[in-house]
């Protein structure tokens, strides 16, 4: 959705409103609650990855997603990350890799959305 909305004429702006709403509505446990159960945060990466070079934007994404990612979802994409062999990657399917690479993608934008560079250095995710 946030790749769309980005195509459109005034598209960033409409994802900077919605951004910036979502960034209210993870102020209550009800609220973050909610916007979880909503798969909000797989939205929220693809907007970091839109906003880039928007300094403002960038950190009221990131404080968002501090608010919602837990220390379970990064011990998850670790051990999703985990299941790779990287003896096998020149052998894997074309999805396979799609899936390698946005893992690891989703491994980096965790790491700069909350403080937790020691859970994944502790955890084998950066050697």
């Amino acid at each position: 959705a946030i790749p769309l909305l980005c195509a459109l004429p005034n598209g960033l702006d409409c994802v900077n409103s919605i951004i910036r709403i979502l960034e209210k509505v993870t102020r209550t446990p009800e609220g973050r609650v909610a916007l979880q159960k909503q798969n909000a945060v797989p939205v929220l990466f693809d907007a970091l990855d839109k906003c880039d070079g928007d300094e403002d934007m960038v950190r009221v994404i990131t404080n968002t997603l501090a608010r919602l990612v837990t220390d379970r979802d990064v011990l998850d994409t670790i051990e999703a990350l985990k299941q790779y062999d990287p003896k096998e990657v020149a052998n894997f399917s074309p999805d396979k890799v799609n899936n390698l690479a946005k893992d690891v993608h989703k491994l980096g934008l965790m790491m700069m959305s909350g403080d937790f560079a020691d859970l994944i250095t502790d955890n084998g995710g950066v050697a």
